[in-house]
């Protein structure tokens, strides 16, 4: 059996950016270990009490979300690495709830103003839609605001980030039959819970 490919496929099944966060998770997990003199041999597989332990002493540390991130992080190392998992879904989502109930006041964002066509006529006022970057930003908000997408799906982290393959990219430019004005369509190879095509016109 060409075990090698099997990880290699399985590694698929989480986006980039949740296997990011997965990492990180990880990381803190073996912290926790360490500190608690947990052995190699006990970390994995984790035992339901050393995963309740694990989330009780870094609640009130970390936001509930960064520590369900974290936790299933954990799992995820299980799953690839054909370990089992022997916690008990319910005990961790209870668990979990109380971590974020725990989450301190630093970690939580406050809510942000609604984007409204008012708000984006703001933004464009103060645009010179000559200058490349500015009409690049306002394309990219105009775009994903009334598409309804995530602004996730049309940006990337960094300038060295963009891959084709899963960043949303032009792949349609032209007169439409039965239409005045020409039409441009963008694509998305995938979604971040798996594999899809999604185009926005406009």
């Amino acid at each position: 059996m060409d075990l090698q490919r099997i990880q290699e496929v399985l590694e698929n099944a989480w986006a980039e950016s949740t296997r990011e966060s997965y990492g990180t998770g990880l990381l803190i997990y073996h912290v926790f270990c360490d500190r608690k003199v947990i052995s190699e041999q006990q970390r994995a597989p984790a035992s339901p009490i050393l995963i309740a332990s694990f989330i009780a002493t870094i609640a009130g540390a970390y936001s509930g979300k960064s520590i369900s991130n974290y936790v299933y992080g954990v799992r995820a190392w299980h799953i690839l690495h054909g370990v089992n998992w022997n916690v008990d879904d319910a005990e961790i989502t209870t668990l979990l709830k109380a971590a974020e109930k725990a989450t301190p006041a630093s970690s939580k964002c406050k809510k942000r103003t609604s984007y409204t066509p008012d708000f984006i006529s703001a933004i464009r006022s103060k645009l010179d839609l000559n200058n490349p970057l500015h009409a690049a930003i306002y394309a990219c908000l105009t775009t994903s605001f009334y598409s309804a997408a995530r602004l996730g799906e049309f940006t990337v982290r960094r300038l060295d980030a963009f891959n084709p393959a899963i960043h949303v990219k032009l792949v349609f430019k032209g007169p439409v039959l039965g239409l005045e004005k020409d039409r441009n369509q963008t694509g998305l190879d995938r979604k971040k819970t798996g594999p899809a095509v999604r185009s926005f016109d406009f």
